[in-house]
């Protein structure tokens, strides 16, 4: 794979721990992460509470206005942790930490399509 990169944007649902959106992109911009937010509010139910949470690291995609902007008119809170501390999003961190392991570490894909 070189130095070739593929970033991937998942949201899992921490309450029965399925992936209810994802995408992924070989550049880290900021749609990966819109797209992967507007696929999941076009799965919410019209009528729902306002007590969904979305969890995330610090990252400069969840930080931008636009994107508190999307979870605002939305009626997701947004949980982040402060620097060093992975509480808010220890699900994902482990998920990433055991899909690399797994996936780049041990089969070693030679391209990104095989990724």
């Amino acid at each position: 794979m070189g130095d070739d990169k593929l970033y991937l944007s998942p949201i899992l649902d921490c309450y029965n721990h399925e992936f209810t959106s994802y995408q992924s992109s070989r550049r880290p911009v900021f749609n990966l992460v819109k797209q992967t937010l507007e696929k999941v509010v076009q799965q919410l139910p019209s009528k729902r509470s306002s007590k969904l949470v979305l969890h995330s690291d610090q990252c400069w995609h969840y930080q931008m206005c636009q994107f508190g902007a999307m979870l605002k008119d939305n009626k997701i809170k947004q949980s982040m942790s402060r620097t060093g501390n992975c509480l808010d999003n220890a699900l994902m961190e482990s998920f990433f930490g055991t899909r690399k392991c797994e996936t780049i570490y041990i089969e070693k894909p030679k391209t990104i399509e095989a990724l």
